[in-house]
């Protein structure tokens, strides 16, 4: 039974850090100029094969405007922002 409980709080936190990535125009999915989505899978891509603290770079398809993004920040702050809201 606490597997069960712990699996149903671990996809509440996804679905939640999901649409409040998708949702909020200042989060990393997004181009720091001109607050277009840069797309998961596109992110995920420019990220593949970087070490965990690794910046690298996201080029925004509509205004060619250079994102630097750190692997693995969003999940830091995912993980900060639910710690601080106690759940």
């Amino acid at each position: 039974m606490g597997i069960i409980k712990k699996f149903d709080s671990k996809s509440i936190k996804i679905r939640w850090a999901t649409e409040n990535l998708l949702q909020n125009p200042d989060s990393p999915l997004f181009c720091d100029k001109c607050h277009n989505r840069l797309g998961i899978f596109y992110m995920l891509r420019c990220s593949l094969f970087k070490k965990k603290d690794a910046s690298y770079l996201v080029i925004c398809r509509n205004c060619h405007y250079i994102n630097q993004r750190v692997k693995g920040k969003i999940n830091k702050d995912i993980d900060r922002i639910w710690d601080e809201y106690g759940v």
